[in-house]
Parts: structure tokens; C-alpha cells; sequence
């Protein structure tokens, strides 16, 4: 087997295009490739992937991120932009708790990892929904999301099913 190297590519510059909230410095902490370095798609990909669950939590769910390289003529350096299209950021309007019998709403919504005014991330529905699983008192946890109109607006309802109740008796 005789292999052929070709030429070495590194990583020229980096950018971020289209993307406002957040600022350069954030955005390449989380991509994790500096200038100089080997160029590998799959790091790149890799550090797409981190962009776009960062806008995942912080509730752009129509979020994209492209990698675009830019490969100079001999093909030794290419410059990396990162295209970000961020769509509506939704928030939640109201937290409603329904299903609950015993369990009182306090206990519940003391769980809960998102609030009134809150960006709806993918993070803290998972957080939500693991505290209320972890009091062991439900059978079955939902979280269902309700538009009213607005798309940047997001009513969440927490449906719980309580389990029954268990005794315990020694005699």
C-alpha cells in the first residue's frame, strides 16, 4: 500500500456571520477551534453542533448554523465562517400546573426550571421534567406548549398524573 500525503490545511481565520445576541468572544469559546489549527470537518461540525444548542437553551427553536470553509488556491488554509440564522427567540408567557389532587401546586412549580418571562430552552424543559420525576410522585409528567397568536410567546402547561398512593403497615 503506498499512500500519497497531500498538502496540510490549517485553519485560517474565523468568522461568525449573522448571528446577534450573542457577541464573537462567546460564540468562539464555544466553537473550540483556533486559528492555526489542523483543519478537520468533523471538529468543525462538532463546534456547529455547540452553537446550535446554545441557541437551543436560550429558546431560538428555528435556530441554524452552517460551517462554510473558504480554501485558499494551493488549498493549504482555510478560512472557517460559521453562518448562524437565528429566527424569533420564544419566551414563556404562563405556567399553568394541572393534574394534580394532592401534590400541592407549590411543590410543583418549586421544581420548576422555567418561569413567566424566561427564554423557553430545550435545557430547562429537560430540568423540568427530571426535578418533578425525581419527587417520585408522579406516574406520568408532561410539559405541552400553547401559542396564542404570538410566535415569540409560549404558554406552558404542566401536566401531571399523580401516582397512588402506598401504605405501609406492620403488625
Amino acid at each position: 500500500v503506498e499512500i500519497i500525503e497531500g498538502g496540510r490545511t490549517i485553519v485560517g481565520a474565523i468568522n461568525f456571520d449573522g448571528g446577534t445576541v450573542f457577541d464573537r468572544q462567546q460564540l468562539a469559546a464555544l466553537v473550540q477551534v483556533e486559528p492555526g489549527s489542523p483543519y478537520y470537518a468533523p471538529s468543525l461540525l462538532a463546534g456547529a453542533d455547540l452553537l446550535l444548542e446554545r441557541y437551543l437553551n436560550e429558546g431560538f427553536e428555528a435556530a441554524e448554523v452552517d460551517v462554510l470553509p473558504r480554501f485558499n488556491d494551493s488549498g493549504e488554509i482555510a478560512d472557517v465562517t460559521f453562518m448562524v440564522r437565528e429566527g424569533a427567540q420564544v419566551r414563556v408567557d404562563h405556567v399553568l400546573v394541572v393534574g394534580n389532587r394532592q401534590i400541592s401546586s407549590s411543590t410543583i412549580r418549586a421544581e420548576l426550571a422555567i418561569e413567566a418571562g424566561a427564554p423557553l430552552g430545550r435545557d430547562k424543559i429537560d430540568q423540568t421534567l427530571r426535578n418533578l420525576t425525581a419527587l417520585g410522585l408522579f406516574r406520568r409528567t408532561e410539559l405541552r406548549q400553547f401559542s396564542h397568536g404570538r410566535r415569540d410567546r409560549r404558554d406552558v402547561v404542566v401536566m401531571v398524573e399523580e401516582a397512588p398512593s402506598t401504605r405501609i403497615g406492620y403488625g
